[in-house]
């Protein structure tokens, strides 16, 4: 009962909320039943109401449209005459004419068709099952600028619409797209799912290894959105709530009502846990329980993060080709992709501040690029890339600035592990957020700190196993240097090797082989006298993970482990 909201208009994300909200308060059971019987729901009134809609629900905008290009045109022309390269003068063109096709957008009215009821078009765009503006805007405003077959914004937009009808030579101009977004579809499964294998094989064996690691550290978050939800406080708050309380709605509630912005919580990227992340740190699971000890949370945590970025590669297919905002012109899945490789090298690659900082002068080169005075320290910036700070700013160490995309390697430099670990996970919510796919930065963390925890011995001190030029993890050398206090630590230096070559850092030979170079790993296993920590029912496991295999006489012939 106390669930229940007879104001709330339903649709996708709502529905999402609410299920999430009957499970944790009435469990599984609860929430299949009224799973059920909001399926039953849905087919009934399905049935009644007959969505359709006709031509007529469509009120194109020729008059309006035709006014605004009418003027665009005569600015590009300006442009078109102006100083400057063409590479820029292009790029002016394609933002005037997407500015005008966005304005145009925002002045598409729906909601009444010639019966004067509500339109049906904009009922199964709004519920979220079908439909988003960009595929309105085209039915009645304009198509819009196009991507052609090599991702790039063609000058010339498409002024017809999908009700009107294009014209011969806007037909032709409109198959670039169009066969770019058939083209997306099929090759767009194949990055996404050689990048799910790798980070999948990469967080294999990241398991739950404890129920508290007693850390007092954490990350600061939030009073406002849901990342500090199902967390736990790092540390007390007066008032709020003692160590180890669990976050919910009314914790946060409570905190905003004390002016408290922000409050820490813990967080696998703190978690000092040896081998893998406690339950403290990792928080809530999908059920709205503690993970039991042995749970696979980097399996599920990966799955779910790199699932969706299927759907970022495939955003060219659902806009059609057409380029809708100025995000279309770098794909998310590729910067996605990025994050996760890590590779030295990337392209547009933002210039960042070496220190803390006024900004002291900018000044342009004759052979290109400019140079960057930030407290008496000169930062050359490239050709092609954009200072965005001015005389007088005043910069931390690690700002950006200039345009582009910011490498971990140089975050990491700069301002520290902790500082690119969070900057990442941000970054990579931010990507799927702008495809429309909200993900909590608890699930973006737990591939975060098995991605960037690799270390390299530089000095092995009196630990027993390690030598100089060995990789092991932060975990397991930041817990041997705690427990013997009295030896010599350890010491070593992060590595970033990426989701690519991860796998190729574990001294587990089951990882290893699981991402290509089989036979290498074949070879070279052996006279390592590699293991593998890798558990499963498999009949097989026995033979790969040397565990004894025995039938459950109770079951249907399944495999238990012994």
């Amino acid at each position: 009962m106390k669930l229940r909201d007879y104001g709330q208009i339903w649709e996708d994300k709502s529905i999402q909320k609410k299920l999430i909200e009957v499970d944790k308060a009435a469990g599984r059971q609860a929430f299949a039943r009224v799973l059920g019987e909001w399926a039953q729901i849905g087919r009934r009134y399905a049935y009644l109401t007959g969505s359709s809609f006709l031509l007529s629900d469509l009120q194109t905008m020729t008059k309006q449209r035709n006014e605004a290009y009418r003027r665009a045109d005569k600015m590009a022309d300006r442009i078109r005459m102006g100083s400057g390269s063409e590479k820029e003068k292009k790029r002016k063109i394609v933002e005037l004419y997407m500015t005008v096709s966005g304005g145009l957008a925002n002045r598409v009215a729906m909601k009444k068709n010639q019966a004067g009821k509500s339109n049906n078009i904009m009922d199964m765009m709004e519920a979220g099952a079908r439909g988003n503006p960009t595929q309105v805007r085209q039915m009645v405003s304009n198509v819009g600028v196009m991507m052609d077959h090599e991702n790039r914004p063609m000058t010339e937009p498409v002024l017809g619409t999908y009700t009107e009808g294009l014209d011969t030579a806007e037909f032709f101009q409109h198959m670039y797209g169009n066969r770019k977004g058939m083209i997306d579809r099929s090759q767009s499964v194949k990055d996404p799912g050689a990048l799910t294998k790798q980070v999948i094989v990469s967080a294999a064996g990241f398991r739950i290894s404890s129920i508290d690691c007693n850390t007092s550290n954490g990350i600061q978050e939030s009073t406002i959105g849901d990342s500090a939800l199902d967390r736990y406080l790092a540390e007390s708050i007066k008032g709020v709530g003692s160590k180890n309380t669990l976050v919910t709605s009314s914790t946060l509630a409570l905190a905003r009502g004390k002016g408290i912005k922000q409050i820490k919580v813990r967080s696998p990227l703190t978690c000092k846990a040896a081998v893998g992340v406690c339950a403290h740190c990792y928080g809530l699971n999908e059920e709205g329980r503690l993970p039991p000890i042995g749970d696979h949370v980097g399996i599920k945590d990966a799955q779910g993060l790199t699932e969706p970025s299927t759907q970022l590669a495939m955003k060219t297919f659902h806009s059609g080709g057409v380029a809708s905002g100025k995000k279309d012109l770098t794909s998310g899945f590729d910067r996605v992709k990025q994050l996760f490789t890590m590779p030295e090298n990337i392209s547009k690659k933002a210039t960042l501040s070496e220190m803390n900082g006024r900004v002291d002068a900018i000044r342009q080169l004759p052979q290109g690029g400019s140079v960057v005075q930030i407290a008496g320290r000169q930062h050359r910036v490239a050709r092609g890339r954009k200072v965005i700070v001015k005389v007088g700013d005043i910069v931390k160490r690690g700002d950006k600035i200039t345009d582009g995309n910011s490498a971990p390697q140089d975050v990491m430099k700069l301002r520290g592990l902790r500082a690119m670990q969070t900057q990442l996970r941000d970054d990579i919510q931010n990507i799927y957020a702008s495809g429309g796919q909200h993900i909590h930065a608890k699930t973006i963390e737990t591939p975060v700190r098995m991605l960037t925890e690799t270390v390299r011995i530089s000095e092995p001190g009196d630990h027993p196993s390690l030598i100089t030029g060995d990789y092991s993890t932060y975990g397991r050398v930041d817990s041997w240097n705690r427990e013997h206090m009295g030896k010599r630590p350890v010491r070593y230096t992060h590595q970033l090797p990426g989701s690519e070559y991860l796998p190729h850092r574990s001294d587990d030979w089951a990882k290893r082989m699981a991402h290509n170079r089989i036979q290498q790993v074949l070879t070279e296993a052996p006279a390592m006298g590699a293991k593998t920590t890798l558990q499963g029912d498999s009949p097989y496991a026995s033979l790969l993970f040397g565990e004894k295999i025995k039938r459950d006489p109770w079951s249907s012939g399944g495999l238990v482990n012994g």
